[in-house]
């Protein structure tokens, strides 16, 4: 029984140190990792030479994460979001860190739309993206419409990856409030914040997956703008 809780020591902290190359959470990363160094040093001191330089070393790796743990529980205990942020935040930036969103909602423009609204005009080039808060816009190219947008949605996003002119018109259903950033800006915010650009490349991609996926049951084909 003695052998086999040594080779678990020994595996688990493998197995943790592992995981923590896996996962993209950070604090979830530095939580296992901890986990890690201490079944290592648990491992080492079952040895009947024990490496206590190896000990050290370990605790210090410890040290160095819990550090880094509190930091970050103090950065994200220091924000403070208004309602319609916080409400954002919750429902479309959840895989955002609270200091992460942040930088990125500081970037932005809270915007009001009238019904019938032009957002984006059909072969201009594109300055701003947008994310819908409230209310619905219509996709609309060569005066057919094509898709309807909804809140939580972004506006805008395929001219943002691609830099090309809009595909199709997007036009205001009814009154409508949005989050706009320039796209200027942001490509600058995000250049300067890897884990940012990570995070809001993912948001793109499941809003364009969830826009293709509506596409199979929209006739005629739905463009993106």
């Amino acid at each position: 029984m003695i052998e086999i809780g040594i080779q678990v020591l020994l595996h688990g902290s493998s197995i943790l140190e592992l995981l923590a190359f896996v996962v993209k959470d950070i604090l979830t990363l530095r939580w296992l990792s901890i986990m890690g160094y201490a079944m290592w040093i648990a491992y080492l001191l079952t040895e009947t030479e024990v490496l206590w330089s190896a000990i050290l070393w370990s605790f210090l790796f410890i040290f160095v994460n819990l550090v880094r743990i509190y930091l970050i529980y103090k950065e994200n205990r220091s924000v403070s979001f208004t309602e319609e942020e916080k409400d954002l935040y919750l429902t479309v930036f959840q895989n955002f860190t609270p200091p992460e969103f942040m930088r990125l909602i500081k970037q932005a423009t809270w915007v009001d739309l009238d019904k019938s609204e032009k957002l984006i005009a059909e072969g201009e080039q594109v300055k701003d993206i947008m994310l819908i808060y409230k209310g619905s816009a219509s996709v609309v190219s060569n005066g057919v419409e094509r898709a309807l947008l909804l809140p939580d949605q972004f506006v805008g996003e395929m001219s943002y990856l691609s830099g090309h002119p809009a595909s199709a018109s997007v036009v205001a259903n009814e009154p409508m409030r949005m989050v706009k950033w320039s796209q200027e800006d942001l490509k600058a915010l995000t250049r300067r914040q890897p884990s940012l650009k990570n995070a809001f490349m993912s948001l793109l991609t499941t809003d364009l997956s969830t826009k293709l996926r509506r596409s199979d049951q929209t006739e005629p084909p739905f463009q993106t703008t």
